[in-house]
């Protein structure tokens, strides 16, 4: 018996649709990809190299307000932001934050205050807040009467904020990307 040397269009067209895949898969060992990709899929996936303790006694807070999501002033040419202001909210409380790019480059200050609703028996003041990159605690310290509280740090990524308050669940407060704040040095 014979083979056919007839191939039919069907078969000949799936044999240069694989020939094709498999010349890929053979470049793909040369592929380099670029720094920015590589961070950025290492920070996308940072969040598995967190602090493991912290997530499960936490209410992540959701935000409400971000100055950096509001539309420029109309007329305004160019304004360097160099503050952010930001809102959140988990439960019975209600975060404000300011995060402040000071002269020195890579260097921030982040102010708060916790303010509660009628609905929470949790006591604010002392409690304890704590700054944590994914694998260390930067700083701590307690709010005052008046809920407040301030860090002055270096440029971290992938920060979050651990609210401590006596009596309630902690809050936690992932922060945004801190690049948008990096002032140039003036000349």
């Amino acid at each position: 018996m014979r083979a056919s040397a007839q191939v039919c269009e069907e078969c000949r067209s799936s044999f240069n649709f694989w020939g094709h895949v498999y010349e890929l898969l053979n470049r793909e060992g040369d592929h380099q990809p670029s720094t920015e990709v590589l961070q950025s899929v290492i920070d996308a996936f940072a969040e598995q190299t967190s602090v493991p303790w912290w997530a499960k006694i936490t209410d992540f807070a959701t935000i409400v307000f971000d100055s950096f999501l509001q539309p420029a002033l109309a007329g305004v040419r160019s304004s360097e932001r160099t503050t952010r202001q930001i809102t959140v909210e988990s439960g019975a409380f209600v975060v404000d934050l300011q995060v402040e790019s000071a002269t020195v480059q890579h260097q921030y200050l982040l102010t708060g205050q916790i303010l509660t609703s009628g609905n929470s028996t949790g006591k604010i003041n002392g409690a304890e807040v704590v700054l944590l990159s994914p694998d260390r605690v930067v700083q701590k310290t307690r709010v005052n009467e008046l809920g407040e509280f301030w860090f002055d740090f270096s440029y971290g990524e992938n920060l979050r904020l651990f609210i401590d308050i006596k009596g309630e669940r902690g809050v936690g407060i992932m922060l945004p990307k801190l690049d948008e704040l990096r002032r140039e040095p003036m000349q």
